[in-house]
């Protein structure tokens, strides 16, 4: 019996002992994350409600929720389904924020093992979203009483801006469409805004070149386009001459001048403001709206290191606020109603700005800059001018567009400068924006082409009532 007993005794003392040694043995092994849908540094996140997926190695438990956190807060919920844990966030992110999602230690476990997970910090950052004008901000056109399909085309605008940029081309002084159907040939899609310059203005009409003649400008339109013009006003180099200069050098009319009644060169002015009045009726005649930027690039030598400034700077900046209030007013005594007003700036000269009630987009012209040279610009920008989209009226050996966009440059438009010399040719070396470039940029699905815009107009035209004619 006794002997018995202590058998028992020694086999109950070895089955504890495998016991203990079994329980201290068991391999509790941590679930691993293998997976997920938003990875640490990850830009451009969409700030809307959406469902955050974190795989792990295996089937797992949630054993803790409150040790998955967002910073900033934000309300969410959490689920695990096998190998899947999923945070579910119930409201939008805000925009442009840095957020840290973390999945603390042993928020979940082994489903086998009870193995505890590691912890992971997740960093991201949200959309920067679109521009949010101020509130102030009216959106009406700086026109009175302006054409009906000028101001829907400009809240149309407003309504792009910061989600797109329209692309955009310059035709030559005839009103040529050389360059739109070389970039159409070779990239497939069309820019979507036409820029025409009136610089020739004193030889219409004539033989080789009549702007009574909008065809060009009506078929753009027509197209699903929008139509812009530039003028880069010419005047005689002197009294009765008959040369014509636009250069501050090459003319001896100051605009003090141009501004006193009884001289010559306010007579050039009155019959010139007529002449330009006359052929932008034309046009508000056939319910066409302009995008309308004349005497660009202001900036007096000393500020831009520019060679070659143009005569309206020489009169100061009072001279050239006054004389574009003078084309402004004339203008909206003749009715010229479908403007939408653009002033240039290149740099440092915004004593030059004619003010808000004479503006509706400001522009800069941009050679030879750097994408983040031109973020910068556009921070100065919109720090003057927040009531205003920007745009980029002329530009050359610059980033393609969705490399400036990624760099915050929020241009509503861009049109690079035309070339007299182009073949027309894949590989032609445009001294602006080379056939690489503009496949880039017209890749960039940020970047509206004609045919996007013709679709997008006509998709909006029951709330904005614009379509092409």
């Amino acid at each position: 019996m006794k002997i018995f007993l202590k058998i028992c005794a020694l086999m109950a003392v070895v089955l504890l002992a495998v016991g203990c040694h079994g329980d201290e043995h068991v391999e509790k092994v941590p679930p691993v994350i293998v997976g997920q849908t938003i990875v640490n540094g990850a830009e451009n996140v969409s700030a809307e409600p959406q469902t955050i997926l974190i795989l792990f190695d295996r089937d797992v438990e949630l054993r803790a929720a409150e040790l998955v956190t967002l910073s900033p807060e934000l309300p969410f919920e959490v689920e695990v389904d096998g190998p899947k844990l999923r945070i579910l966030t119930l409201e939008k992110m805000t925009y442009d924020t840095a957020y840290t999602l973390t999945i603390g230690e042993g928020a979940v476990k082994d489903k086998t093992t009870g193995g505890l997970n590691a912890a992971r910090l997740i960093g991201f950052r949200t959309e920067a979203g679109p521009y949010v004008p101020p509130s102030e901000l009216t959106m009406q056109l700086v026109t009175p009483n302006a054409l009906p399909v000028a101001q829907e085309l400009y809240t149309y605008l407003w309504d792009l801006y910061g989600h797109y940029t329209v692309s955009g081309a310059r035709s030559y002084n005839m009103w040529t469409r050389g360059e739109y159907e070389w970039v159409k040939k070779w990239t497939g899609v069309t820019p979507a805004m036409a820029v025409f310059d009136y610089n020739l203005l004193y030889r219409s009409p004539s033989t080789a070149l009549d702007y009574t003649d909008t065809t060009p400008m009506e078929q753009w339109w027509a197209e699903g386009g929008v139509v812009a013009a530039d003028w880069s006003w010419m005047v005689p180099t002197s009294e009765g001459a008959r040369q014509f200069t636009n250069l501050k050098q090459g003319t001896s009319l100051t605009v003090a001048n141009m501004l006193t009644d009884g001289t010559w060169e306010n007579d050039i002015m009155r019959a010139d403001l007529k002449e330009m009045a006359d052929m932008l009726l034309l046009l508000a005649k056939k319910n066409i709206p302009v995008v309308w930027r004349p005497l660009p690039d202001v900036a007096p030598v000393a500020t831009t290191g520019v060679a070659d400034t143009y005569w309206w700077s020489n009169g100061g900046a009072d001279g050239f606020k006054r004389l574009w209030k003078t084309m402004f007013e004339y203008f909206e005594q003749r009715g010229v109603n479908n403007l939408i007003w653009v002033w240039t700036s290149r740099t440092g000269d915004f004593e030059y700005y004619p003010g808000e009630k004479y503006v509706d987009v400001v522009c800069c012209d941009i050679f030879g800059r750097t994408a983040s040279s031109i973020a910068t610009y556009w921070e100065s920008l919109n720090e003057l001018f927040p009531h205003k989209m920007l745009s980029v009226g002329d530009c050359g050996s610059v980033p393609p567009l969705g490399a400036q966009i990624d760099g915050g440059a929020q241009w509503v438009y861009f049109t690079p400068s035309a070339d007299l010399y182009n073949d027309f040719s894949e590989s032609y070396a445009h001294p602006y924006a080379t056939m690489n470039w503009w496949q880039q940029t017209m890749a960039d699905e940020r970047v509206l082409t004609r045919e996007e815009l013709r679709r997008q107009r006509m998709a909006m035209q029951n709330s904005l009532r614009i379509a092409p004619n």
